[in-house]
């Protein structure tokens, strides 16, 4: 199958799953419904590669995705993170993410 990347500044309407970065600390944004207690409740805490499947009656699986301490997050967590959404979305035509706006990482590297 072949692979296109887009980038947007918001997610698409046509996409099967969406992965929401989350830290260890900070906010867990709105988009999976779910507040950072009710993601501890079901074994999420935000670590890096961790990942929580939120479903969806309407619209688009949402796929919640760790991505550790947000201000310390190098390139390798980031890279972690993505192939932890990757392969839980691995059955998905049309995913999306998010993960690189819930880190503090330096462009340069």
């Amino acid at each position: 199958m072949p692979v296109s990347l887009t980038t947007s500044r918001s997610f698409p309407r046509d996409v099967d799953a969406i992965g929401v970065g989350v830290g260890t600390s900070g906010p867990v944004g709105r988009q999976h419904g779910l507040s950072r207690s009710a993601l501890a409740a079901h074994g999420f805490d935000g670590k890096v590669g961790q990942t929580l499947v939120v479903p969806s009656a309407s619209g688009p699986t949402v796929v919640v995705v760790g991505v550790g301490d947000p201000r310390k997050a190098t390139a390798n967590d980031l890279r972690r993170a993505a192939a932890a959404f990757t392969r839980s979305v691995s059955r998905r035509a049309r995913v999306a993410t998010n993960l690189v706006d819930a880190v503090s990482l330096d462009a340069r590297i």
